[in-house]
């Protein structure tokens, strides 16, 4: 099959974090598919190149080129939230998205949507071409869609019209069920269980830890992934905070960690390849999101065999049974993250069990990214015959 892949979130180079698990699900359809990838460009990024087998083609929305702001370097809701040139962009992006997804979908045979936004792009090509299209929805989607307001309407309307929905969680099914979206079929991401086997001495000694027990949160410093109720719950804990990742609040957080007297350290964006590094080192994984759609960063801990604190939001219920491979917490509760991790860090039998059943419960539970690819192969199959 011939999949054209559009999303406004794609890897700028290698090693970078935006739209990684995009990348990962194309390089596995591209073992049996020609898959190509639409994405908007990026200031000094090329119009056109081969990631192993996968053509992507990067779009220019705006002039001059190094100005563009819509989507880099936080995200099309964050770049529009806090730009004002993104706003003012915002139109010209969606119009050059549907004209390039208009003249590539003429030579394939289904478009594969990641987020409604590409989703609405599609539609539009479809009046042109008649090609079917899918559209994979995410925390991000749900939240909208839950709603209210024109952004909501026209997003469930797109995906009325779409030929499939592919949910990343079981728990979007019901929701757009209500809402009278047919067509819905679960998809969840995939995983590279191996990478993630790193003994915790190794992992330490190379990133230069010492013997003080180590809590981690991995992922965007952005309103959303809550981090500023783990900083305030880690008052009177004897405990490194290392914060991995980076976003707008980066700044306002390490002024919080340094009000609240926390014992904490920010190492930015790090390359993807030795995320598994640091998941390994650490004792204690801890996800205070408000919302997700399945957090990437939670499967990963999981099968880092990590003892897990998480929020009670969608996604992190699918992957965490409290109380057997970790807990859950309730969302902007820094009393509850402080009782959990001390907890955690006291009793060292009850960490053990959350380790061997984490990985357990992702070993037995959660598909590779080649089992995930194919999935959408035999769904997208069905749909196009």
């Amino acid at each position: 099959m011939k999949i054209l892949v559009l999303t406004t979130s794609f890897p700028r180079w290698r090693g970078d974090w935006a739209g990684s698990f995009v990348l990962d699900l194309a390089k596995s359809l591209s073992k049996r598919n020609d898959v190509t990838v639409l994405t908007p460009n990026f200031p000094g990024g090329k119009k056109n190149e081969k990631i192993g087998k996968i053509a992507v083609k990067r779009f220019d929305y705006f002039f001059p080129k190094g100005i563009q702001k819509v989507i880099y370097p936080d995200g099309l809701p964050n770049q529009v939230k806090k730009s004002i040139l993104a706003k003012i962009e915002l139109p010209f992006f969606f119009l050059a998205f549907i004209i390039h997804a208009i003249k590539e979908t003429k030579n394939s045979d289904f478009l594969l949507c990641n987020w409604s936004l590409t989703g609405m792009a599609a539609e539009n090509a479809k009046h042109f071409t008649g090609k079917k299209f899918g559209v994979i929805l995410r925390g991000i989607d749900m939240k909208i869609i839950e709603g209210k307001g024109m952004l909501s309407e026209l997003f469930i309307n797109n995906l009325k019209k779409s030929n499939a929905v592919f949910v990343v969680t079981t728990e979007f099914l019901n929701p757009l069920k209500k809402l009278g979206v047919r067509n819905v079929f679960y998809a969840p991401n995939g995983i590279e269980k191996e990478i993630f086997d790193i003994p915790k001495k190794k992992a330490k000694k190379e990133l230069g830890f010492g013997k003080e027990k180590i809590i981690l949160f991995v992922g965007s410093l952005i309103e959303r992934k809550g981090v500023k109720y783990l900083i305030e719950a880690m008052q009177g804990i004897n405990a490194k905070l290392i914060i991995v990742g980076e976003g707008e609040e980066r700044e306002i957080l390490e002024k919080l960690a340094k009000k609240e007297n926390v014992n904490a350290a920010f190492f930015g964006r790090i390359e993807k390849e030795k995320i598994p590094l640091w998941f390994s080192a650490c004792d204690i994984f801890v996800l205070p999101s408000l919302y997700e759609g399945r957090p990437n960063a939670l499967l990963e801990a999981l099968a880092s065999g990590k003892a897990c604190i998480a929020t009670e939001i969608n996604g992190a219920k699918e992957l965490v049974r409290n109380g057997h491979n970790g807990i859950l917490v309730q969302p902007k509760n820094s009393k509850e993250i402080n009782q959990k991790i001390k907890l955690l860090l006291k009793n060292k039998k009850l960490r053990a069990k959350f380790e061997k059943n984490a990985k357990d419960s992702v070993r037995k539970n959660i598909l590779t990214w080649d089992e995930s690819a194919k999935r959408y192969e035999r769904l997208i199959g069905q749909i196009i015959q």
